[in-house]
């Protein structure tokens, strides 16, 4: 996609409005960050952050000309993420279903401490009654210092979504996902005992 067409152009100046000089960015489009495609990375200026919202294949196929709202999210980037203690998780109807290290296929051996960290995290969340959506999948970080969970993206849940379903399948675990069948959350990572299935505990 050519970056000077003059509809990029546009967008280009509006996000140079709202940028802050010496700022740091994390960019994702309403619908996707991309992140399933290209490595995510904090962008300093408008024309790094159409390069690449343009070159990924979710936005160009499914929201460049097309008839439809479209939103570019724009928050600063925070150095103090660490991908171990980054997850996705999985609310239906505003409930936690599931959960699972957003980076599922890297091994992270966690202690008890983490772990204890984590379920208490995860069962306290305070801002799934505060989104403008009952369902969907969210990637969040959890502090092991506070023992809270932070909201990083939102994205929509389902097969045909497009959100990754992480250690989970969506047809296989249908039941558990939508919570029909499962009582407790579940969450599932990888554990250092066989590193090639995961290890799950209920939360």
């Amino acid at each position: 996609r050519n970056i000077n067409d003059p509809k990029l152009e546009k967008l280009k100046r509006k996000i140079e409005k709202k940028m802050m000089p010496n700022s740091q960015y994390f960019v994702r489009l309403s619908s996707t960050s991309g992140k399933n495609e290209k490595a995510i990375k904090p962008f300093t200026n408008a024309n790094d952050i159409l390069q690449h919202i343009t070159s990924v294949t979710q936005f160009v196929i499914q929201e460049y000309n097309r008839d439809k709202d479209t939103y570019l999210i724009m928050i600063t980037w925070q150095d103090k993420i660490d991908p171990r203690c980054e997850f996705r998780i999985f609310v239906v109807d505003g409930r936690l279903t599931a959960a699972s290290p957003q980076r599922y296929w890297e091994l992270h051996q966690y202690s008890q401490e983490e772990l204890d960290a984590f379920e208490y995290a995860l069962t306290n969340i305070k801002f799934i009654d505060r989104v403008p959506y009952r369902t969907f999948v969210a990637d969040v970080y959890i502090d092991t210092d506070t023992q809270t969970c932070h909201l990083i993206e939102l994205n929509p849940f389902g097969a045909s979504s497009g959100a990754g379903a992480s250690f989970f399948n969506w047809k296989t675990d249908y039941d558990l996902l939508y919570e029909i069948k499962q009582e407790k959350p579940e969450l599932r990572y990888l554990s250092i005992i066989d590193y090639y299935t995961y290890s799950g505990i209920h939360l």
